[in-house]
């Protein structure tokens, strides 16, 4: 048996490179597996846990079992936009590994327990040193205009960090932050204006001592901004500013059924339903930001951000997107969400 996980390093629950490998030299046994999960809603203290077992059959004495995905689906989503910093705590789960034989399940012939591993929801990132990273799907530069909002988010061991944002290498605040036990996971939302962003400004947020960092790069301002906020794979707000045009198109939906009258079909509407929807081009985008474009495509849930008190929630519509081509450094997409309406009448603008 091998449970790849410990209680020092954090856990990601969409690494599928980390696998429960079971194997025995027992004839005719199987296997067991319990999970205790306790885990937290956004923004609460409040545990609740959550215990799974499973039987696993084995193939040639072997068998593999992706316990991260399981542990993914159960993790709370985000509800409702908050700027709070602290997102959610991070879910603490004990595995039990048992062997037994088919005909005596009662005797446990071998078995293994690790309690205490912490689990962070998403994939393994790729700028990581020690347990320190940052939870964008993008970790390169993003690209904003002098009226955009990013989120960054953070992955911090527990003790005491400086986190710094500069301006063209300039520091412009440097913050000491305390993370206590489970409260690992933090996203700040910047508003580049509020440091005075004119295009070409470079702003890195980083942690210092750290090669762990964000840059945002800022683009020359547009007639239009508008802020998508989405949720990523790691369960957190991301962030993608659009500056190009947009639309509300109201497409029907009409049940019919036919008869005859007269020796003559007719039809006559059963109901009429109307699909509220919102399309909006993205401007020029950096190459590196088209990882934001597949995440945001890949969401479950959206908002369009008119302010810190009114949004419209959207579900992302997935469409064909040209990720790279040979003679493009910038970008620009055309992108389709629903409206998750509040009310049956509504007018939107921007």
């Amino acid at each position: 048996m091998n449970i790849p996980y410990n209680t020092t390093d954090f856990a990601f629950t969409l690494d599928d490179s980390q696998f429960l490998n079971i194997s025995t030299v027992n004839e005719n046994t199987y296997f067991t597996l319990e999970m205790v999960v306790k885990y937290y809603d956004f923004y609460s203290a409040i545990e609740k846990t959550e215990t799974l077992n499973y039987k696993i059959p084995l193939f040639q004495k072997a068998a593999q079992f992706n316990v991260g995905r399981i542990i993914h689906r159960l993790l709370s989503n985000i509800q409702q936009l908050n700027n709070t910093e602290p997102q959610y705590k991070t879910a603490l789960v004990k595995i039990t590994l048992q062997e037994f034989a088919f005909n005596d399940s009662e005797t446990v012939v071998s078995s293994e327990i690790v309690d205490g591993i912490q689990f962070i929801a998403g994939f393994k990132p790729n700028l990581i040193e020690g347990n320190f990273a940052i939870l964008n799907s993008n970790i390169e530069a993003s690209r904003v205009t002098p009226n955009g909002i990013t989120n960054i988010s953070f992955l911090l061991p527990t003790g005491t960090h400086q986190l710094e944002l500069s301006k063209n290498n300039v520091v412009l605040n440097t913050e000491t932050i305390v993370i206590t036990s489970l409260n690992n996971v933090i996203t700040k939302r910047i508003k580049v204006s509020d440091y005075n962003a004119t295009p070409g400004d470079v702003f890195k947020y980083l942690i210092k001592t750290k090669d762990v960092f964000k840059n945002i790069v800022v683009f020359p301002k547009q007639p239009r901004s508008n802020q998508l906020f989405f949720i990523n794979e790691f369960k957190l707000l991301d962030t993608l500013e659009c500056t190009g045009e947009y639309s509300f198109p109201i497409k029907y939906n009409q049940t019919t059924k036919t008869y005859k009258r007269n020796w003559v079909n007719v039809d006559e509407v059963i109901q009429t339903t109307k699909e509220n929807s919102f399309n909006i081009n993205t401007g020029w985008v950096l190459k590196s930001d088209i990882v934001t474009m597949d995440s945001l495509m890949l969401s479950k849930k959206a908002w369009l951000f008119i302010n810190e008190n009114e949004v419209i929630e959207l579900v992302p519509i997935p469409k064909k997107i040209d990720p790279l081509t040979s003679d493009k450094f910038l970008y620009e997409y055309d992108l389709e969400f629903k409206i998750n309406k509040t009310s049956d009448a509504q007018n939107y603008t921007l």
